[in-house]
């Protein structure tokens, strides 16, 4: 994929000017700044999935992590199924940026908890995000089936309060939202669903 590197710059100074303004810190348990609530859910804390939601919108962004190998997952439950994956093994400070094929791209900034930054996920379509560490049921989940000669890819990500997103794609590019939760629990962003 070939690299932008006036509009990498450009969304980095967007997101440095966010955040000194206030507008990147850690969690907070606020809907609208982009944060899930950390203070509800029960089990076991992930150490390398993250779950939170995106600003100013009903999209949801899981971010799973195997050393420095990364799976991001961001729908809306509706038209929104969109992956990034990418290694950041060469990021500096924890800042890192991945392009999708679709001409998306997600920029990470590294908050106390881990992740936090803006996601690209069409023209005109930016977020921020802030997620903190999955714990119980929350996380991620993926599925494939194949019905009457399509296959289909499905993603669901769960938040720790249990509010539920997830989507599925067609082999011939068709979007549908998932009402219920289905799937297997992702647990290793290597292995395939």
């Amino acid at each position: 994929m070939k690299r932008r590197p006036l509009f990498q710059f450009v969304l980095l100074l967007s997101l440095a000017l966010a955040c000194a303004c206030g507008g990147g810190g850690g969690a907070s348990t606020s809907n609208t700044s982009g944060s899930s609530d950390s203070s509800s859910g029960s089990g076991p804390t992930s150490t390398n999935t993250w779950v939170g939601k995106l600003a100013d919108s009903s999209g949801f962004i899981a971010i799973m992590k195997e050393g420095t190998v990364h799976l991001i997952y961001v729908t809306d439950g509706d038209k929104l199924f969109v992956w990034f994956e990418g290694d950041a093994s060469g990021a500096v400070a924890g800042y890192f940026t991945f392009y999708n094929d679709e001409g998306g791209s997600i920029i990470n900034n590294p908050t106390a908890d881990g992740f936090g930054g803006t996601v690209t996920v069409g023209p005109g379509q930016h977020y921020r995000y802030t997620v903190v560490p999955a714990r119980g049921e929350a996380g991620l989940y993926r599925a494939k089936e194949t019905t009457a000669g399509e296959t289909w890819e499905s993603g669901w990500i769960v938040l720790n309060d249990g509010s539920v997103r997830g989507a599925r794609k067609s082999s011939a590019g068709k979007v549908e939202g998932l009402a219920t939760r289905g799937g297997v629990k992702w647990t290793d962003p290597g292995a395939a669903p």
